[in-house]
C-alpha cells in the first residue's frame, strides 16, 4: 500500500491546524495500513505456535473394547500365576463374564434367550437367535462360540469348526473353543488333532480339567495311531 500525495494547485495553504489535522490522519491511515499487512503474519505465527487441537472424544464401541481388551490380558496373566484349581476357577468365572459382555442390551438378551432355547433343547429357535445376534454384533466372539456350541450339539461339526476359526479370528486365547476343536476331532477319531487342541487349550488355561484323563488318553492313542 502507498498514498498518493495532492498535487499543489496555487490556493491559498491550509491553516496549521488543518495541516497537524491531515499529518495526524495521514500517520493513522499509515499506522492503519501497517495494521493490516502485519495481521496475516501476526496470525500465522499464533497458530504455529499454538498446540494442536484435542483429538476427538473415543467413541463408546472402541473404549469397550480397549476395557475390556485390557481386563482380560490381566486375567490371562494371572490364570498363569494361580495358586490352585480353586485360584483359577474363580478367574476363569471371571473371564467368562467379560467375554459374556457384548456392550449391547439388546444382543445380551438374544444372547439370554438363546441360552434358555438351548438349555430346553429347542434349537431351531436357539438357531434363529444366535444368527441374529451375529448378524447384528460380528465382532462378539460368544456369540460365534454360542453357535458353533449349539451346532455341535445338533451333530453339525463342520459348521461348529467353521464357527469355532470365527471365535478364534476374534479371540485366540478361547480356551472352551479350542477345547471345542479337540472334542470334534475326538468325534471324529483324529486324535492327533485333537490331542494338538487341547495342548492348546492348556497352553492358555493350564489348570482346564481335562488335563487330568482326555489328554492323557488323547496322548495313548496318538501314540498308538503313529506306530
Amino acid at each position: 500500500m502507498y498514498i498518493v500525495q495532492a498535487k499543489h494547485t496555487g490556493e491559498p495553504s491550509a491553516s496549521p491546524g488543518m495541516s497537524r489535522m491531515r499529518v495526524s490522519t495521514r500517520r493513522s491511515i499509515t499506522n492503519l495500513a501497517l495494521l493490516l499487512v502485519a495481521a496475516p503474519f501476526a496470525v500465522a505465527r499464533a497458530c504455529a505456535q499454538a498446540p494442536p487441537p484435542p483429538a476427538p472424544p473415543e467413541d463408546a464401541a472402541s473404549a469397550f473394547a480397549r476395557e475390556k481388551a485390557r481386563a482380560l490380558d490381566a486375567l490371562f496373566a494371572a490364570l498363569q500365576k494361580a495358586a490352585g484349581d480353586a485360584d483359577a476357577d474363580l478367574i476363569v468365572s471371571e473371564i467368562q463374564a467379560i467375554w459374556d459382555r457384548s456392550g449391547s442390551r439388546e444382543i445380551d438378551l438374544l444372547m439370554t434367550k438363546a441360552a434358555a432355547a438351548m438349555q430346553s433343547l429347542n434349537y431351531g429357535l436357539a438357531d434363529i437367535l444366535l444368527e441374529a445376534v451375529i448378524d447384528d454384533a460380528p465382532l462378539y466372539a460368544e456369540g460365534w462360540n454360542r453357535r458353533a456350541t449349539l451346532r455341535f450339539l445338533m451333530g453339525d461339526y463342520t459348521a461348529s469348526l467353521a464357527d469355532i476359526d470365527k471365535v478364534l479370528a476374534l479371540e485366540p486365547r478361547h480356551f472352551g473353543a479350542l477345547a471345542g476343536r479337540g472334542l470334534i476331532h475326538m468325534a471324529g477319531e483324529r486324535w492327533a488333532d485333537a490331542l494338538a487342541a487341547f495342548r492348546s487349550a492348556l497352553a492358555v488355561n493350564p489348570f482346564m480339567k481335562e488335563r487330568h484323563e482326555v489328554v492323557p488318553e488323547l496322548e495313548r492313542k496318538s501314540e498308538r495311531g503313529r506306530l
